[in-house]
């Protein structure tokens, strides 16, 4: 699930390293998942969010890039403001022109500009094979081979495409030890949540799927409170419950899969993929049910 970014000097550097660590998920690649408040963007922009005023947001972000002579940290925030409020085409926007304007910024940056982009077109990408996404984070992973943020983004990525199942698990078991030699912390424990939820996902996918609800009941456990309400948090826990959902009806537990499809759809009534595994369900009972009847 899904996964943003930045160079930072002085009092930026612990931010740079926290958005580096949140960036996976997208799971559904998500990125940003349960960012601190201190992250939040300032009431003008939030405001423009609010309202859907892209041509504010356009003129305040351009503003901030003047002013800041077109810096990698600026685009880094911008992006990564666009993604909690899951305005894909902005993340992408922004994204493409960092990395055409910061070509001599760290690799690590650039690494996560182009992570960026990954997630915003898995999310406006809705034909498999996602090329363009999965095109984006092979070069995220080819600048920062060894960060684990791009190591999942991608390893998800082909995931979800069923696209090299192998490679994907390979990649978000790295990123997976990565994490767990960092020291203990909160922030550590929502970082194993998101790679977890990848895991299982992979693991979902190449038929492992005792296998697959263990992980992903794991990854939802490491979660703080569920009652935060805000866009991102409740983009991830849908995405969290669908998958063990999906897992659930894999392994012939239909009560366990409804009760967690239900739980993503709370989250978000409109999510379609929770509701054609329903649909799905539905299709296969009734399908089970006309063929006992038959004499």
């Amino acid at each position: 699930m899904q996964p943003s970014t930045r160079n930072y000097r002085g009092e930026l550097v612990s931010s740079f390293f926290f958005l580096i660590a949140c960036v996976f998920l997208g799971w559904q690649l998500l990125p940003g998942l349960f960012r601190p408040s201190v992250n939040r963007p300032p009431t003008d922009i939030e405001k423009a969010f609010k309202t859907h005023d892209l041509d504010k947001l356009h003129q305040l972000f351009d503003s901030m890039l003047a002013e800041n002579k077109q810096s990698s940290v600026t685009f880094l925030r911008i992006c990564d403001w666009c993604q909690q409020a899951q305005e894909w085409d902005l993340t992408n926007e922004y994204a493409e022109r960092g990395v055409q304007l910061c070509k001599y910024a760290p690799a690590e940056e650039r690494a996560v500009l182009y992570d960026s982009i990954a997630i915003a077109l898995s999310e406006t990408i809705s034909v498999c094979p996602q090329t363009k996404a999965i095109e984006a984070a092979e070069r995220a992973l080819q600048l920062a081979p060894n960060m684990a943020v791009t190591q999942n983004t991608l390893g998800y990525l082909l995931a979800d495409n069923n696209t090299d199942l192998t490679r994907a698990q390979e990649l978000i078991e790295k990123a997976l030890a990565a994490t767990n030699k960092e020291p203990d912390s909160e922030g550590k424990q929502l970082e194993l949540a998101g790679i977890e939820d990848s895991y299982g996902w992979v693991l979902l996918k190449s038929g492992k799927t005792e296998m697959a609800i263990d992980i992903l009941n794991r990854a939802i456990g490491r979660l703080p409170s569920q009652n935060d309400n805000s866009l991102v948090n409740r983009a991830e826990l849908k995405t969290m419950h669908y998958h063990l959902g999906a897992a659930y009806h894999k392994a012939g537990k239909i009560s366990n899969a409804r009760n967690s499809l239900a739980v993503s759809l709370f989250y978000d009534p409109n999510y379609q993929l929770a509701k054609h595994e329903l649909e799905t369900m539905d299709t296969e009972l009734k399908s089970t049910v006309v063929t006992h009847q038959k004499p």
